[in-house]
């Protein structure tokens, strides 16, 4: 517990291992776009959710990550990290009581920070064929459609 309080709320992110992690970071882009297996999925998804944050690659762009900062590494902190959408969770025979005053020792300072702000929604897509040709000696296909939400009243149910 101490250790993921002191690595979520008390991380101070040197300039210096910025730099370097960038560089690790942006050669792992670039070894990414290497994989056509991989990067398929994230064109769909980029397709299927475009103008939102669900449909971008979750390791960005080497652009973006250049023009990061620790501000903004600790504005996104503060935007995102809610108090109210913490949880903890405890797996095995362990006391409870022991648990909670753990969790009271390395959690219970952290200032309150609700959610002020809802996510953006997912608006529906429109159907599309898209062919993307590179030289290769694959082929790679997604193929995707829109199914009801989990809370949709289908007489599906859920098939998990």
């Amino acid at each position: 517990m101490e250790l993921i309080a002191d690595i979520t709320f008390h991380s101070v992110f040197p300039d210096k291992e910025l730099v370097k992690e960038k560089e690790v970071i942006i050669d792992e882009i670039n070894s990414y776009k290497d994989s056509p297996a991989e990067l398929i999925f994230d064109d769909f998804e980029e397709l299927l959710y475009p103008n939102h944050p669900i449909g971008r690659n979750i390791l960005g762009t080497p652009e973006a990550l250049k023009s990061f900062t620790r501000e903004d590494i600790f504005r996104f902190i503060q935007s995102n990290y809610h108090t109210d959408q913490i949880v903890f969770c405890s797996v095995g025979q362990k006391d409870f009581k022991k648990v909670v005053k753990l969790a009271e020792k390395y959690f219970g300072e952290i200032p309150e920070n609700r959610r002020v702000v809802k996510r953006k929604p997912v608006l529906s897509h429109a159907p599309r064929i898209v062919r993307i040709d590179k030289d290769t000696y694959q082929s790679h296909v997604v193929i995707g459609g829109v199914v009801y939400d989990y809370n949709h009243p289908s007489d599906w149910g859920c098939i998990c």
